[in-house]
């Protein structure tokens, strides 16, 4: 019984271990690219069957998005949970690995199954700091889901059970492209342990459904037109070559790992001959050399070694992507990097022991007080990554600072903020506009910083700009037009409010727009019409809501406008504002008693002076009994 209970118990201790991280940090928000997972009309309807049939790639993942957003809708503390849940049940798969290959291979022995230096490697690879992206970015689930399968596939090919092997890599690629690895890792863990390069049945099966995977994915490329992925064979190989130097930036980040950065800015080599590439890819070819030349002498730390590269290989070879480097796809690679953890601490254990003389106690503390450094730094370095990820204009400023030179950060950091620090953000969405002049969105953006901080003259060629870039962009056509508003241009405002309108029929803010446009000239039929428009497009908007019910009110359909009040009231009640306007509209109704009492509620939800002091004026106006 206890020797099925300790294994059990320290298992499920580096689950929890490996999910603190993530545990301590569930309230983060969404962040870059878990807004495609928040827009998805699939995974907000609910329509499994359009992610099942025709199967769309990492489909498992997204089924796990979708079943989440029906069960808790756009929170995303759930979502935070299961990523550090998954990320725990890969470090426990890890520390069964490890063991199996560290622990000599006496199956039966707990003390061998759970081998200190397999325990080590196991919690370097929970909380290495590489790890951080892949497990507080939401959208890189898609990774952590691929690492879990992929992990039992290799748990079952040590084991010898080639049917539980295939079923994992075949779930592991239904998650991400990154399982398609498996069969070359499977190999060289087959002639590393065991001696044996001639690759058997299973792994002959395996390398055909990963080329016919591979000839899939190409062809989904192309009759999908994905962005982000896929280019011709030129593109391929010049994505290749850059990957040289990026492969040797992700090994020197697994062993100092100091400047973590979500939008690396990586300059690829100009040419054949730079020697960014050469030095590099001579670098590979010299390790290639070497390791095959000593592949019998490597034993384990060959295998650890030859998985952290066939485990980028996905990412960091012939399929290119717009970023050259991004740090969740070193994830599963890092199984190399506790692998050699793991050996090294299994040499320094050996070095505290003396055949003559046994244990050496000071080199036993030596060794366990290293060990405790190296994860204490570990984790805490993770942790501050995670108070980075917590907060969007923090992960942003912090890439920002990092890669000043990259368009993206500076953009993505100066729309964020736009309401609350205009000043710095028109700094940052200048520096974007220089380091890419043709982005729309930049000058898009940089229209709005201006209009808020006054200059709209500024704003007005900003967003002229905009539209030379891009003449039909429904977002700049209805700032332009917004702006023409408040300068009383009122033909030309409309004019641009309605072709916005018509470019984008789903939108509200040009309907918005029109309406207070059309009250604010007294043309209140139009209003209105516009107002109900706006509020088919976007009925959760309560701005609108309220602008239909100014509109109402001042066609005199006062019952309509104070059940319109009402309905702002109930998603707003303590909008002061909101109780005097249905508090006037009631006084038209002759209804005295219910629009004191709508005053007096306003006055008890008052946020300011001015909220009081007009609340104790209708008061005073209504004579009501309190009104001094």
């Amino acid at each position: 019984m206890r020797r099925r209970l300790l294994p059990a118990l320290i298992l499920a201790a580096v689950i929890a271990a490996a999910a603190l991280p993530a545990w301590l940090f569930l309230h983060s928000p969404f962040q870059f690219d878990d807004d495609l997972i928040l827009r998805d009309d699939n995974v907000r309807l609910g329509r499994w069957q359009e992610v099942v049939w025709p199967p769309r790639p990492r489909m498992l993942t997204w089924m796990t998005f979708l079943i989440q957003y029906q069960l808790h809708g756009p929170n995303p503390v759930p979502f935070h949970a299961f990523n550090g849940l998954l990320h725990g049940l890969n470090s426990a798969l890890v520390l069964l690995i490890l063991s199996r290959i560290l622990g000599g291979g006496n199956r039966t022995s707990a003390r061998s199954r759970l081998y200190l230096p397999a325990l080590f490697g196991a919690l370097l690879f929970a909380w290495h700091p590489l790890q951080s992206e892949s497990v507080f970015y939401i959208y890189q689930r898609s990774t952590l889901l691929a690492g879990l399968f992929s992990l039992l596939a290799i748990l079952a090919y040590l084991a010898r059970r080639p049917l539980g092997a295939a079923s994992s890599f075949a779930l592991g690629a239904l998650c991400k492209e990154l399982a398609l690895a498996l069969p070359c890792a499977l190999w060289t863990a087959r002639g590393f342990l065991r001696g044996l390069w001639r690759p058997d049945r299973l792994l002959l099966s395996l390398a055909g459904a990963t080329l016919l995977a591979i000839v899939g994915f190409y062809i989904w490329i192309g009759v999908s037109g994905e962005q982000t992925l896929g280019g011709d064979w030129k593109r391929s190989l010049e994505y290749a070559a850059a990957q040289a130097k990026v492969v040797w930036l992700y090994v020197l980040l697994s062993i100092f790992p100091w400047r973590l950065n979500l939008d690396w800015d990586i300059v690829p080599p100009e040419g054949w001959t730079d020697l960014s590439l050469l030095l590099p890819l001579a670098a590979w070819i010299a390790v290639a050399a070497a390791a095959v030349r000593w592949r019998t002498r490597l034993g384990t730390a060959g295998l650890f070694m030859s998985w952290f590269v066939i485990f980028l290989l996905p990412s960091s070879s012939l399929i290119p992507s717009q970023d050259l480097m991004f740090e969740h796809r070193t994830y599963l690679a890092m199984l190399g990097v506790a692998g050699m953890g793991g050996l090294l601490a299994r040499r320094a254990l050996e070095w505290s022991e003396n055949a003559k003389g046994g244990v050496r106690p000071w080199r036993r503390r030596l060794t366990a007080a290293a060990a405790s450094l190296v994860l204490a730094a570990s984790l805490a370095a993770v942790v501050q990554r995670g108070e980075v990820w917590s907060d969007d204009i923090a992960l942003w400023r912090d890439a920002a600072r990092k890669s000043p030179g990259k368009y993206r950060p500076n953009f993505n950091l100066g729309v964020l903020l736009i309401e609350s620090l205009p000043r710095e953000a028109l700094a940052h969405l200048r520096r974007a506009i220089e380091i890419d002049p043709d982005q729309a969105g930049a000058h898009r953006s940089l229209g709005q910083a201006l209009l808020l901080s006054g200059d709209r003259d500024g704003a007005r060629r900003a967003w002229q700009q905009a539209l030379l870039l891009e003449p039909d962009d429904p977002s700049t056509l209805t700032a332009l037009g917004q702006l023409k508003a408040l300068q009383r241009e009122f033909f030309e405002a409309k004019k641009l409010l309605q072709r916005a309108a018509r470019l984008d029929p789903l939108a509200w803010r040009p309907h918005f727009h029109l309406a207070e446009l059309n009250l604010a000239f007294g043309f209140i039929p139009e209003a209105i019409r516009h107002a109900e428009m706006g509020l088919e497009r976007s009925p959760a908007q309560l701005p609108m809501r309220l602008l239909l019910a100014d509109a109402v009110r001042w066609s005199r359909n006062y019952p309509r406008a104070a059940e319109l009040y009402r309905e702002c009231l109930a998603s707003a009640p303590s909008d002061s504002r909101i109780h005097y306007r249905l508090a006037r509209t009631l006084r038209a109704m002759d209804e005295t008693s219910a629009a004191c009492e709508s005053a007096r509620q306003g006055l008890s939800v008052a946020a300011s002076p001015a909220q009081r002091l007009s609340g104790a004026r209708l008061l005073q106006s209504l004579k009501c009994s309190d009104a001094g």
